[in-house]
């Protein structure tokens, strides 16, 4: 039984990454493909998922069939969720969409981690390694002698007393991956970011596993690259 409790969580927060990739996948080939009908429809959808994230209390009616079309109720009961676990499935979807809006905004490159034409599960792996949220906020200053800014706002992101605040701080982060001077647009894994989201509705260690997660991608050494 308790090897079941521990596991339902991972499942939960799974089965929302899943499902937030599989809205945001379309979203993003509509937005930078070549038919500009699509291009058009997947910027008004943007849109209204920003809008939501500043305004929560109306996300329901101003995103709602872009969420719920294909929720996944039978998936959610026949892994037991409770209506606490499923409305956290939920806050986590809404959450990973608001901030992909926010991330490919004006962007003419995908923002997202999405599996492209013909790329193999270790390929794909490789894009993931790279695209979690605490190497992403890394590659925006290498350097953690110039990186004040940025250690400060996760250090307010892990100090925050509710899920508002971690948000507020993460929207703060994803601001900065757009392109500017100092780096080209920088890719996030949006099916480990909505888990990450889940996990952090959770009390206790749960919470405690993503942000020691996102520390140790964050300070992991860089790569440095092999002259030929």
């Amino acid at each position: 039984m308790g090897e079941i409790a521990t596991a339902r969580p991972k499942r939960l927060a799974a089965l929302g990454g899943a499902y937030a990739v599989s809205l945001i996948t379309p979203l993003q080939s509509g937005l930078l493909g070549k038919n500009n009908g699509a291009s058009a429809r997947c910027r008004a959808e943007l849109a209204r998922l920003r809008k939501a994230g500043v305004n929560p209390s109306a996300s329901f009616f101003l995103t709602g069939e872009t969420i719920f079309e294909r929720w996944p109720q039978e998936e959610l009961d026949g892994l037991g969720a409770s209506q606490f676990e499923s409305d956290c499935v939920l806050r986590s979807v809404e959450s990973s969409l608001n901030l992909y809006a926010l991330h490919q905004q004006s962007e003419i490159t995908p923002c997202a981690v999405v599996r492209r034409e013909g790329e193999t599960d270790e390929e794909l792996g490789l894009q993931r390694r790279h695209a979690s949220f605490g190497r992403a906020c890394r590659q925006m200053e290498p350097d953690l002698s110039e990186a004040a800014g940025i250690q400060r706002r996760l250090r307010a992101i892990e100090g925050a007393s509710d899920f508002d605040g971690v948000l507020y701080g993460m929207r703060q982060l994803v601001g900065l991956m757009k392109s500017s001077g100092k780096h080209a647009t920088i890719p996030l894994d949006y099916w480990q970011l909505t888990y990450d989201l889940y996990l952090l509705r959770l009390a206790g260690t749960w919470r405690d596993s993503v942000l020691s997660r996102w520390s140790r991608d964050y300070f992991a050494p860089i790569e440095k690259k092999v002259q030929a």
